[in-house]
């Protein structure tokens, strides 16, 4: 290896070290930001239990989906019981 190679190899090294370095801390503020919520939310649990909200309240974009899982279970079921009818004679 030349000289030229052999720094480039180490300054690709390096930047991804710093991009490692990076994610870390990015992984690190968000869980402390984490931690604090979680403070806060068993602050308020021990204050005032009855006014937690529910879950899915809390976290809508999370639970948003089951509602479609809903309704693709029932059209699922719809389309097996019209299957199950035309199968048996009974279709038009």
């Amino acid at each position: 290896m030349t000289i030229g190679q052999v720094l480039d190899v180490l300054d690709a090294h390096n930047q991804q070290q710093e991009a490692k370095a990076k994610e870390a801390e990015v992984y690190l503020k968000e869980a402390v930001q984490l931690l604090h919520w979680h403070a806060e939310l068993c602050a308020y649990a021990f204050n005032d239990p009855k006014k937690i909200p529910t879950v899915e309240k809390s976290f809508p974009a999370l639970f948003a989906q089951q509602g479609w899982k809903r309704q693709q279970a029932g059209f699922a079921a719809w389309v097996d019981a019209y299957n199950n009818h035309n199968r048996k004679g009974g279709g038009a």
